[in-house]
């Protein structure tokens, strides 16, 4: 996969389209989005047992709320360069799901 050049959205992309229909590259991309699904599930989970988090919602669905919301921030920081955005983002996040 192209990571560091000019064109790796459209590389990574490209792959998330194949797996589709390649159950070898879909899995390989499952092992890694269930990697990051239980590394931010358990930071919730932990947030939880503080007290920090509400808990009416799972962790595992709030982790993978997360993650999608971060690649859309990762995509809106891309076309728009405004980090101010993005930090009202995260603390609009934060806000909606703190105690």
């Amino acid at each position: 996969m192209i990571i560091d050049q000019d064109n790796s959205c459209l590389a990574i992309k490209t792959v998330f389209e194949v797996a589709v229909n390649d159950p070898r590259v879909k899995s390989i991309l499952k092992a890694g989005s269930d990697y990051d699904a239980y590394f931010v599930g358990e930071l919730i989970r932990r947030s939880i047992a503080q007290g920090a988090l509400r808990t009416d919602e799972e962790p595992a669905f709030l982790a993978e709320y997360f993650i999608c919301i971060w690649k859309g921030w990762h995509e809106s920081f891309i076309l728009n360069n405004d980090p101010p955005k993005l930090k009202k983002m995260a603390h609009y996040f934060i806000a909606s799901i703190a105690n």
